[in-house]
């Protein structure tokens, strides 16, 4: 019985000994790591694939704008066209002395052009059935040209893509825009009641880089930065149009998701005095009510918020003063909430808030009817809001510091 023990032993040392190394491994320098792909149209109606790798031996941001290969920057841009992205990304292939790997690759940018002409249905298909790609990178607009997006050199990261990966992963709660991963914005399309949407990015000049500034070279600032100030709306699988940043606040309302937000508006007291709230929480609560066909749908609108900054003179100790501005912050999210309602329904006609979804839940056989016209039935519904708030912390600093009298 021991040596059946003994040998049992043996026997799951050898396995282990035999299994130990990585069978499937590869090698750095086998490989070609790819942080960022765009994708935009040519003249001649082809897709233009724009990769970025990284550099693992780069780290010069002074060599950061050049182009080819070999340079020491952080990564390097390889470009090729193709009637499809599967054709642009095997030429691809035969540019790079190593295997593209996409397995670390975070951020997909398709062109504002050819979201809005084209579509994003056939370029969607490559990346949802191709296994390099995951469903976690993030799905984004470009507005303007996609390889100055992929160029656009910052003080914060040597590598363009990996700053708009950053400005998405830190901003997730963020009311400027709203980004969707790849795989969300997927579902999202076959969805039968609501549109995509998904965030945009752009580049803009630096105002502080000046012609003729005496700073030394070295200390001045990327002449373009990227941002992220706006949120794309689709309908179907065409882009129709944009949220600015106060329409993507009230979007954000509606969708019961507007965490750690900002809110600013006029004193009640003081309306030249701005008074700025942080939300604590917040929910959403979207109620159908469908009568002799009729739909009204109901948005019940709950947050808690604290003050951040109150440059009035106001007497925050005093319960109306409280009361004053827990009115004031909730008509300028009414405010923000009609603003976006009015863009979708009556501009865009794109249901991205899910109200055919609610209809659906509510009335399941009303919405068999409607679902094949719902694009139609969707800018005509009656929208009821109502906002409840509370300002819950004012900190101990009732009123701000002020100079001495003389």
């Amino acid at each position: 019985m021991a040596r059946g023990r003994i040998l049992f032993l043996l026997l799951i040392l050898v396995c282990i000994f035999s299994i130990s190394g990585c069978w499937d491994k590869r090698e750095l320098n086998e490989i070609t790591l790819t942080s960022a792909l765009a994708v935009e149209t040519t003249p001649e109606g082809q897709y233009r694939v724009i990769v970025q790798n990284i550099n693992p031996q780069g780290s010069n941001p002074e060599s950061s704008k050049g182009t080819s290969l070999g340079s020491e920057k952080s990564y390097t841009n390889i470009i090729a066209e193709g009637d499809s992205i599967y054709e642009a990304l095997n030429k691809l292939s035969r540019l790079t002395p190593s295997k593209l790997f996409f397995a670390h690759t975070n951020l997909i940018i398709v062109s504002e052009d050819l979201a809005r002409d084209r579509g994003v249905r056939d370029i969607l298909d490559y990346f949802e059935r191709s296994y390099q790609f995951r469903k976690d990178l993030w799905f984004v607009i470009g507005k303007g040209n996609p390889l100055d997006l992929m160029e656009a050199s910052s003080k914060l990261s040597y590598i363009p893509s990996q700053m708009i990966f950053e400005i998405i992963k830190s901003n997730k709660n963020s009311t400027f825009f709203v980004a969707l991963q790849l795989g969300q914005f997927i579902r999202l399309l076959q969805d039968e009641s609501t549109q995509p949407y998904t965030a945009g990015v752009e580049i803009q000049s630096n105002i502080s880089d000046k012609a003729g500034d005496e700073a030394n070279e070295e200390n001045s600032q990327p002449q373009f930065e990227i941002v992220l100030k706006s949120t794309a709306i689709f309908h179907q699988d065409k882009l129709v149009g944009w949220l600015d940043q106060k329409e993507s606040s009230g979007f954000q309302w509606i969708r019961g998701e507007h965490k750690s937000g900002m809110i600013s508006f006029a004193d009640p007291e003081d309306p030249e005095k701005q008074i700025g709230t942080r939300v604590l929480n917040n929910k959403t609560k979207l109620k159908p009510q469908i009568e002799n066909g009729q739909i009204t749908l109901k948005i019940e609108i709950e947050f808690e918020s604290y003050l951040a900054e109150a440059q009035g003179d106001a007497d925050l100790f005093e319960p109306s003063v409280i009361t004053d501005l827990e009115i004031a912050q909730e008509e300028q999210v009414n405010e923000e909430v009609r603003a976006v309602l009015q863009k979708a329904q009556k501009k865009y006609k794109a249901d991205i808030f899910g109200f055919g979804e609610k209809v659906h839940h509510s009335d399941p056989e009303l919405w068999d009817e409607l679902k094949a016209v719902w694009s139609e039935v969707f800018p005509g519904v009656a929208v009821d809001i109502q906002v409840k708030s509370k300002i819950r912390h004012t900190t101990e600093i009732v009123k701000r510091a002020e100079p001495p009298e003389k």
